[in-house]
């Protein structure tokens, strides 16, 4: 409300199991009890570990949660290999629909040629798909601050464009 960006930071802070029992850790017997529940952790820890670490990497073999808690938690298995991705033959969206859904995507050839545009884009610039123009006759690039040209386009590909 103020205009001012505020953020919000909370420090959890967990206390140690012997400060919590205070006095009672110097007694010997509960040093003793404490390192062996510490032992009993850490066999459960490697326990746990050697069962991921035993989940087969083809998916078909355990269930599909085990195989993406293992390559989550310990980076193995097919979701930690390299990323492939799958491209569709045939777009299972109508171009209207496209259109409408997306009012202000814009889509060229390396001649900058417009070949697609949205509903509000058509209707803020009309004659742009009937006209044969390129999109830098149209447009000019605000954000990122590079020549309008399809080689520098493609160096800022991940970036959001401001035209």
């Amino acid at each position: 409300r103020t205009g001012k960006k505020e953020h919000v930071v909370f420090l959890v802070v967990q206390k140690a199991r012997r400060q919590i029992r205070g006095a009672k850790v110097n007694r010997p017997r509960d040093s003793e009890n404490i390192q062996a529940k510490q032992e009993s952790l850490q066999g459960t820890l490697l326990r746990k570990k050697e069962r991921y670490l035993s989940i087969p990497v083809c998916p078909g073999e355990k269930s599909h949660s085990a195989v993406v808690r293992a390559s989550v938690l310990l980076g193995k298995g097919p979701l930690g290999d390299t990323f492939q991705p799958v491209f569709p033959e045939r777009l299972w969206i109508e171009e209207e629909v496209f259109c409408n859904a997306f009012p202000f995507h814009v889509v060229f050839d390396e001649a900058l040629r417009v070949k697609q545009a949205g509903v509000n884009i058509q209707k803020y610039v009309p004659g742009i798909l009937t006209q044969k123009f390129g999109l830098d006759e149209y447009f000019s690039i605000v954000h990122p601050q590079v020549t309008f040209n399809i080689s520098s386009i493609c160096k800022f590909i991940n970036s959001q464009f401001i035209l």
